[in-house]
Order: structure tokens, then sequence, then C-alpha cells
């Protein structure tokens, strides 16, 4: 029987090209944003904000990162999984006071294990969640699924 499992996260530096990669393409949009990273136990690492972006952004672009770590699922395919579920089992997910179903949350896979995941909030849901594809592609990973 095994009892230990392989876990990995994300580097400092890997935080860090996130989190530019996700302003750098938010600046190319002319929107303000939030940006959060989260590592694979969705404890927050990192977390910058554009000098316009509306505060609750940071909150919701938190939110995003952990309901993207948490439940190993853009947040888009989250937001589509409880359009398609009863309302008590949607009420469940959406009472756990971390989860929000909107885009612009992705998590980050490396070799089939969840390592970190990063949400983006304040340019629009579309945009938040091109923000992150374009985050994720800056690491040389492909944004899975939404």
């Amino acid at each position: 029987m095994d009892i230990t499992a392989p876990r990995s996260t994300l580097t400092a530096r890997a935080v860090m090209m996130l989190l530019q990669g996700a302003l750098d393409h938010a600046t190319a949009l002319g929107k303000p944003v939030y940006v959060a990273v989260m590592d694979a136990s969705a404890r927050l690492v990192g977390l910058v904000g554009s000098d316009a972006a509306p505060i609750i952004c940071s909150d919701v672009a938190q939110h995003k990162a952990y309901t993207a770590v948490s439940m190993r699922m853009p947040t888009a395919d989250f937001k589509a999984m409880l359009s398609s579920v009863e309302a008590d089992e949607r009420e469940i997910f959406l009472r756990h006071a971390g989860h929000i179903a909107a885009d612009g949350g992705f998590p980050i896979i490396v070799d089939g294990l969840v390592v970190g995941g990063i949400g983006v909030s304040g340019a629009g849901q579309a945009e938040d969640g091109a923000c992150a594809r374009a985050a994720v592609a800056a690491l040389g990973q492909e944004p899975p699924g939404g």
C-alpha cells in the first residue's frame, strides 16, 4: 500500500512569470486587473494589481485562483459544470467561501500534477480569461480546457 503521493508546486520564478505575463497582456488590452497566484495547496503566493484596478478585483482574482486549484479545472469549466448540476448540489459549491464561477482562472498542470493556479479579475470575464491564458503560455504551458 502506498502511503505517499508525489507533489509539486510553483517556483518563485514561475510565480513572477505568471504575474508579469498576465499584467503584460492586460496592459496590451488597456485593462487594469488584479492577478493572483496560488501554490499547489491553494495558498496565496503572488498578488499584484494594476494602478487603476478596483480593489474588489483583488478578492475576485484570489477566488478564481483558489477555485482553479481546488477544483483542478479552469473556472470557466467550473461555471459550466455548475449549470449542469441540480440546484442543491450547486448550492454546496457556491456556499464555500473560496469558489467563484467566472472565467479568468486556470490551474497550472505539470506532468499531470496541479502545481498551482492563476486568477485574473478586472477586465471582464473573457478578457480576464485571455490574460490568464497568456500568463500560463508565458510559462511554456498549455492552459487546460476553458
